[in-house]
Parts: structure tokens; C-alpha cells; sequence
């Protein structure tokens, strides 16, 4: 949970001061629940044209890491 809210508030700050210019901020997504029922959320930029929807999840990698970015169907279906 904090991971996804750290990214969606970096996410926010961004937009604000208009770093994004084909992208925009979405709502965040879950999936599947984990550790004490707990779901595993992610962080969410929709792109501006097509409206496609791009899950940004860094939390399976370590600081530094690239993110996982995969298209919002895709990354709920994991497992």
C-alpha cells in the first residue's frame, strides 16, 4: 500500500506542475488479496489520445529499480 502511494503521489506532483504531456494520472488499481487479506495495489497513467490505462508498479523490486509498467488488464490478470 505505501508503495502505490508514494508512486501516485510522485505521480500527482508531476502532473501538476505539467511534467506529463501524453499521460495523465488514473486511479489506482488492485488485485488479487495478499498477506492478511490485504490487496496489492499499484499506481495507474492513462495515456492522453487512446485513453489505454498503464499499471506502474515498483513494489516486487528493490529501490532504484525500474518499475513493473504493464497495461492495466494485463497486470491484474497476474498472478
Amino acid at each position: 500500500m505505501d508503495t502505490s502511494t508514494n508512486t501516485t503521489s510522485l505521480f500527482y506532483v508531476m502532473e501538476t506542475l505539467r511534467l506529463f504531456h501524453h499521460h495523465r494520472l488514473a486511479l489506482p488499481v488492485s488485485r488479487h488479496f495478499i498477506v492478511d487479506g490485504l490487496p496489492h495495489i499499484t499506481a495507474v497513467l492513462a495515456e492522453v489520445k487512446t485513453g489505454q490505462r498503464w499499471a506502474v508498479d515498483p513494489w516486487p523490486h528493490n529501490n532504484g529499480e525500474l518499475p513493473d509498467v504493464l497495461p492495466v488488464e494485463s497486470w491484474v490478470s497476474q498472478d
